[in-house]
């Protein structure tokens, strides 16, 4: 193997071990499909604040900014970040779940009705939802 690809595999299993760190001990020993949903859940809600923070810059460095949209975003991002420290302290794989699909939808539909309605571009991202629940 080449230098590039052994860096990206030390990679990945850094990025494993951190996110092995917020799965309940439990899930190691049930079933490893719902090991392997755990660790997706912890992931998708990784990448949703990323993403959520992307947003946050753009809407605060678009004037004007709107501050209820700004809150919003913030709410929405540490619903992101509770997410996988529900799952870790109830073991509640649909709880952590439900929530993180809730705090999706709730910054959807609020950046829906702020941007123009039925004819926001918010809102196609919508159909994400079902996809990733």
């Amino acid at each position: 193997m080449d230098g590039q690809s052994q860096s990206d595999i030390r990679l990945g299993h850094f990025i494993v071990r951190l996110v092995d760190r917020l799965v309940p001990e439990s899930f190691f020993e049930d079933n490893p499909d719902i090991l392997r949903r755990s660790r997706l859940l912890i992931l998708t809600s990784f990448v949703m604040f990323v993403v959520n923070s992307i947003y946050l810059a753009y809407v605060i460095l678009e004037p004007p900014a709107d501050e209820s949209l700004i809150a919003s975003i913030l709410l929405a991002s540490s619903v992101y970040l509770a997410a996988p420290v529900v799952l870790r302290r109830s073991g509640s794989l649909n709880l952590a779940g439900w929530l993180l699909m809730m705090g999706i939808v709730g910054l959807i539909g609020f950046s829906a009705y702020h941007s123009g309605g039925f004819h926001s571009p918010s809102l196609p991202w919508s159909v994400s939802v079902p996809l990733l629940a």
